[in-house]
């Protein structure tokens, strides 16, 4: 939410104009991506990892180990997406801008993971270029739910119920649903 929009319901004194948001997100999403050089190559940098990727890499890794590592019992996940508005970076690398048709607005993709008794967050992962809802969210399940190659996915993930909003289709067509 941003100043503009809070009327006189909140103090708006902290929250940021919509040119600050814009900006902030503009940030996050060209952080660390290749340069284009003078003569109009590309200046890609070994080894760098797109700002975007680290923070999903960091964030994740804590959540992982703070509320999912070593966790055993059901548990019912929530998984949904939040459409970040007005971001004007569709740089290659970046995180992928997509038309939000409902809000008739263009912005990054960000799907969220929670623990539905706690409300806490377990996990999220940005579109990015090539990537579908149904390929970040299985992406976003593996990688926190069953992060090992050795680990029994089937066994699992037979412990977790998910709420999933109508936008996740194809996905219980998953390979442990079969």
């Amino acid at each position: 939410m941003y100043a503009e929009d809070a009327g006189e319901f909140f103090n708006t004194d902290l929250l940021a104009t919509q040119e600050e948001y814009k900006l902030s997100w503009q940030a996050v999403a060209t952080a660390c991506l290749p340069r284009a050089r003078g003569d109009g190559t590309i200046n890609y940098h070994s080894g760098c990892v797109p700002f975007w990727q680290q923070l999903e890499t960091a964030v994740n890794g804590m959540l992982q180990e703070l509320f999912i590592h070593d966790y055993e019992g059901k548990m019912v996940v929530v998984i949904d997406d939040d459409k970040m508005h007005f971001a004007t970076s569709n740089a290659m690398g970046g995180p992928k801008l997509s038309q939000h048709v409902q809000d008739n607005r263009r912005g990054f993709v960000n799907h969220q993971m929670l623990c539905a008794a706690l409300m806490v967050l377990l996990g999220f992962c940005f579109d990015g270029h090539g990537d579908t809802t149904q390929s970040s969210t299985m992406a976003l399940i593996k990688g926190q739910l069953a992060p090992s190659e050795g680990l029994n996915v089937q066994n699992l993930l037979t412990n977790i119920g998910f709420l999933i909003d109508r936008g996740y289709t194809g996905f219980f067509d998953a390979p442990w649903n079969k």
